[in-house]
């Protein structure tokens, strides 16, 4: 067991020596995780901030509806009146579907 550990301990001084041989190579490497991990936090605090925003807003009567089939807007909202059930304003026409 200790011949194992003094080869480990071996190999990592001669990797520790060897360092100022690969310095750039060193320091690009560690900039560039530094960076990916910065990018990274980043996205997350983004979406961690939305998620609370939309978790925080809106009113529980308030709607949007898209229409059928959309995938994205026009969006039209109900603004300062209740949703549901529908009032007069809100009737459909005769034989189309709400």
């Amino acid at each position: 067991m200790t011949g194992g550990l003094h080869q480990i301990a071996q190999i990592t001084l001669i990797n520790l020596r060897s360092l100022p041989h690969r310095l750039g190579t060193s320091l690009v490497i560690v900039v560039g995780i530094a960076g990916v991990v910065g990018v990274l936090v980043s996205v997350l605090a983004m979406a961690e901030g939305f998620q609370h925003t939309l978790a925080s807003t809106g009113r529980p009567g308030r709607v949007i509806m898209l229409r059928a089939g959309s995938d994205a807007p026009p969006i039209r909202t109900s603004i300062g009146s209740p949703a549901w059930p529908p009032g007069p304003s809100r009737r459909t026409q005769a034989g189309s579907r709400p």
